[in-house]
């Protein structure tokens, strides 16, 4: 995946003095009712203005732009930002956003964003593209998708294998819910006063909460129109040789930033 695609992933609570940098499926529902609650909101567990740029009274800053990015860069405003562990933030990406289409197949027809995500996987799968240039290891897992393709369905292997084609639209490639995490937070290019991990999440919230001079706790209940896949436990089903070997690479600088421990392929 290029860097190219600007991800404008940080909200400013400048009464705060504190800058925070979001990652979708890193808790980041609850974190934008944190961030709307302490800025005073009292509908800020409502899930639709939360997650609206225009409505949801939240100042996000644009890396861009000159004036956003002296914010981003000055040593008087905290920036935080939570993380996750590659191979269980990648996974529940796929439950949530393409997965969910193998079983409802009507809502393919919805003509929203993730129904043509989906639909550029399929034809992805189904030979649409040339996979040349794509090696080995992917050339035998095609031809296992190529087997099962009758069945219409996307799993994972093919998911990541879709993500790692260079062909695959850079737009779709590098949406914000399986981009990696450094390019979504642009670091290292910012400094981050804290990274928490969502794996400790319970304790870092509790940090950050007091960086942001908050006097609530985190609240990890889930909102109405949201959906946990338990992705964390169900890595044992989806993870064999193939797709650690493909997480491994496509999230390569998540792994070496953040510290997180790879799984062993065995050679």
């Amino acid at each position: 995946m290029s860097t190219t695609i600007n991800h404008k992933n940080f909200i400013y609570l400048e009464g705060q003095a504190v800058v925070f940098g979001y990652v979708p499926k890193v808790a980041c529902t609850n974190w934008k009712f944190a961030l709307r609650r302490i800025q005073g909101f009292t509908n800020y567990q409502d899930f639709e203005i939360a997650h609206d740029r225009k409505r949801s009274g939240l100042r996000f800053l644009d890396p861009l732009d000159t004036n956003d990015a002296r914010i981003l860069e000055s040593p008087e405003i905290k920036k935080i930002a939570f993380v996750r562990n590659p191979y269980s933030r990648v996974l529940s990406a796929y439950l949530n956003k393409v997965d969910r289409f193998n079983k409802s197949r009507d809502s393919l027809t919805a003509g929203d964003h993730w129904s043509d995500v989906y639909n550029n996987i399929l034809a992805f799968a189904n030979d649409q593209y040339h996979h040349r240039s794509i090696g080995r290891v992917f050339q035998r897992a095609l031809k296992i998708t190529r087997k099962r393709r009758n069945s219409s369905n996307v799993n994972f292997s093919t998911f990541l294998m879709w993500l790692k084609d260079p062909r695959t639209p850079q737009h779709l490639a590098q949406n914000e819910h399986w981009a990696p995490q450094c390019q979504i937070l642009h670091y290292p290019r910012f400094k981050m006063d804290f990274i928490g991990r969502f794996e400790n999440l319970s304790y870092d919230a509790s940090v950050a909460l007091n960086m942001m001079g908050a006097k609530f706790e985190f609240s990890r209940s889930n909102a109405a129109g949201h959906q946990t896949t338990n992705a964390t436990s169900s890595l044992d089903k989806y993870y064999g040789k193939k797709e650690t070997f493909l997480v491994n690479d496509l999230f390569n600088s998540d792994f070496k930033a953040f510290g997180y421990d790879r799984m062993i392929v065995s050679t």
